[in-house]
């Protein structure tokens, strides 16, 4: 079953939303609870609050919408978009980040260029991967267009979240 949080007084709280995220280390998801309260469910690990949050696709609609949430909630957030330095297209996050001076970080990031998440990623405990191909018309293989890019994308974010250890060969 899905875990439901009780606050202190054993009062189960009110859970409007089932919203995971992958997170630096295992058994960690992130419940919105009422109207824009997030908590960190962790088992017996806190994520640090103040710790900035990496949101990728930022520029796209899902992303967007949390990294102004985010924004407005106090939190630091580091957002990847293709290109940075685009000169349409990204001013609702500049206005945003106008808003609240010193919060929000663009980065530039590729999901089928390995590492390009790693800078990005640096100091962040929590990821909010909402980065994904997204083709209007064209496609005439999705498999390759579409499905191939989301899930090498996907490797790519979590290998940045946690880089893989490099095997122990014994020579």
């Amino acid at each position: 079953g899905w875990f439901r949080p009780r606050a202190k007084d054993g009062t189960r709280l009110r859970q409007k939303s089932r919203a995971g995220a992958a997170c630096r280390r295992p058994n960690q998801a992130m419940l919105l609870l009422d109207e824009e309260v997030a908590v960190i469910v962790t088992g017996m690990t806190t994520i640090d609050p103040d710790a900035p949050v990496l949101v990728t696709g930022a520029s796209g609609y899902i992303g967007s919408w949390i990294v102004r949430y985010l924004l407005e909630a106090g939190h630091t957030v580091h957002g990847t978009v293709r290109n940075p330095q685009k000169p349409t297209g990204l001013e609702h996050l500049h206005k945003l980040s106008a808003d609240h001076p010193g919060k929000l970080t663009l980065f530039k990031a590729d999901l089928l260029d390995i590492g390009s998440f790693d800078e990005a990623m640096a100091g962040c405990e929590l990821v909010m991967h909402t980065a994904s191909p997204f083709l209007l018309q064209g496609v005439t293989d999705a498999q390759e267009s579409l499905v191939r890019p989301a899930l090498e994308g996907t490797r790519n974010v979590l290998d940045s979240v946690n880089p893989p250890r490099a095997s122990s060969a014994w020579c």
